[in-house]
């Protein structure tokens, strides 16, 4: 599988960037109608999430999710063949670097807390090639090849991955370094360190890491999201990053009820992306769980 990828990679990147969007459009499309998996869960999440919509509305936002996906891997796959990176990374405005620029600039790190929305892989590797010290704490893909693939590109643009098994310490250590932490911060979080919180207006488990982290080290929390250009997955124009104000850190002195708090502004900056752009999210997650 990696060495498909491999080839893959090389000739995705010598299509044009209109035709590797086309490209990926219509595999979200055959994914949708004709593979249709994970397609029941993609439709019930979107029925929890946002029961108001008609199921038309419904069905037009998950296929959506599945061509945006697929364009993101299209999109990835450029990126991972060497040299050529710059065709995508190109196509990203940041919007709020100097916020960023500003937060690092006080010693104590920045944790960025992102989501499963647009192409989140691209928002790793802009800032990465941009020159920001970022370090993204990551799974291990079930599929070997899969998996090396796709943390040998990201390594090599310059992206410090993190095993999201490791120890806590490291954690600390990027922020002591002055460095920026990235986490995506909005699937279903089984530890019992998890807060309950409210997401989409249903209850959901989110990780209190960064919560944790904020608190206890001082660096701010800044919400970071990417979308396609005015959420039209239509137009080839590319990405736009958004860099938000930190979060105002609870300071009751009550640590649990504060890493709450938190943690709950945090997971409202998420669930603020998702609504402005419904078909950018990953809906394929089953993220509300008993």
């Amino acid at each position: 599988m990696y060495y498909l990828l491999k080839i893959m990679s090389y000739l995705a990147s010598l299509l044009p960037y209109g035709m590797l969007l086309w490209l990926g459009k219509t595999l979200g499309y055959l994914w949708f109608f004709v593979v249709r998996i994970r397609r029941k869960v993609v439709l019930a999440n979107l029925e929890k999430g946002l029961p108001y919509l008609g199921k038309g509305e419904q069905k037009k936002i998950a296929l959506g999710c599945y061509c945006n996906l697929c364009m993101s891997a299209m999109e990835f796959l450029v990126l991972a063949s060497p040299g050529r990176a710059g065709k995508i990374i190109s196509r990203v405005d940041i919007h709020g670097r100097k916020i960023l620029e500003r937060e690092l600039g006080r010693g104590k790190g920045v944790i960025v807390v992102s989501g499963h929305v647009g192409n989140w892989d691209l928002l790793a590797v802009t800032h990465a090639v941009a020159g920001f010290p970022v370090y993204v704490v990551t799974k291990a893909l079930k599929k070997r090849g899969i998996d090396r693939f796709w943390h040998e590109a990201r390594s090599r643009l310059g992206v410090n991955l993190l095993a999201d098994k490791g120890s806590l310490a490291s954690l600390f250590e990027v922020l002591k370094a002055g460095g920026i932490l990235a986490l995506v911060v909005d699937q279903h979080d089984p530890r019992p360190s998890a807060s309950v919180v409210s997401f989409l207006g249903r209850k959901a488990a989110a990780t209190s890491a960064p919560a944790v982290l904020a608190l206890r080290t001082g660096a701010p929390v800044v919400p970071v999201f990417i979308n396609r250009h005015n959420g039209d997955r239509n137009k080839s124009s590319g990405h736009v990053v958004t860099v938000h104000e930190p979060l105002n850190i609870p300071e009751s002195g009550n640590f649990k009820q504060d890493v709450l708090e938190l943690t709950q502004l945090i997971q409202q900056k998420v669930e603020q992306a998702v609504l402005e752009n419904p078909p950018d999210w990953l809906w394929l997650h089953r993220r509300w769980k008993k």
